[in-house]
């Protein structure tokens, strides 16, 4: 944060902070000053004075300002892992003193609130959400952001084989569909497999 004092012929500038002389208080002689990575501690009254030079008289003269600094913390995210149609998207952000927050994503999404739920999302939701979380101190209001990447993936269609009738020790083989990452098997008689491919020698 800058601040600064004008005047002209000026013989002195001082500037005093809240708590002023308190140890660790503002205080500067510069005509402009800046204080740096400022905090809500810092908030309060600033005080400039000044001596001017007229003639070969001095004046001094004084001025002060209020200074509100709302705190904005960063905003956490609850991390989503990559979601397989049709389950739901739940997007949830936390902010220390937020009083609102606001969505935005995909397809031109929306919500206003901290935690919202995308419902049966198609594929075409995929992509980078934001939140914004405002701060309040008094009549000064400030904004952060985060955000996060939503990746949906697609159901993979597949289809197997028609009804077969087959006798007695016949051998039969029935092909799994490409391109899954694991395979689980089932039957009405207990039987389970994570082979991609069923390969019976003989049907018992």
């Amino acid at each position: 944060m800058f601040i600064s004092a004008v005047g002209s012929p000026v013989i002195s500038y001082e500037w005093l902070g809240p708590g002023y002389p308190a140890p660790g208080s503002f205080y500067s002689t510069s005509a402009g000053t800046t204080i740096a990575s400022i905090s809500p501690l810092a908030t309060g009254v600033y005080t400039g004075n000044v001596v001017y030079a007229i003639g070969t008289r001095t004046c001094p003269a004084s001025g002060s300002a209020q200074i509100n600094v709302v705190s904005v913390p960063s905003i956490f995210i609850n991390p989503i892992p990559p979601i397989c149609r049709p389950n739901d998207v739940t997007l949830s952000a936390n902010a220390l003193t937020a009083v609102s927050y606001s969505w935005a994503g995909p397809n031109t999404f929306t919500a206003g609130t901290a935690n919202t739920t995308l419902f049966y999302p198609p594929v075409s939701a995929s992509g980078v959400y934001t939140v914004q979380a405002t701060f309040n101190n008094g009549g000064l209001t400030c904004f952060n952001t985060n955000t996060i990447n939503v990746s949906i993936n697609p159901v993979l269609s597949f289809t197997l084989p028609p009804y077969k009738q087959l006798c007695y020790d016949e051998p039969v083989t029935i092909t799994g569909p490409a391109g899954a990452t694991s395979y689980t098997w089932t039957s009405s008689s207990g039987f389970a497999s994570n082979n991609k491919d069923l390969v019976f020698a003989k049907i018992p």
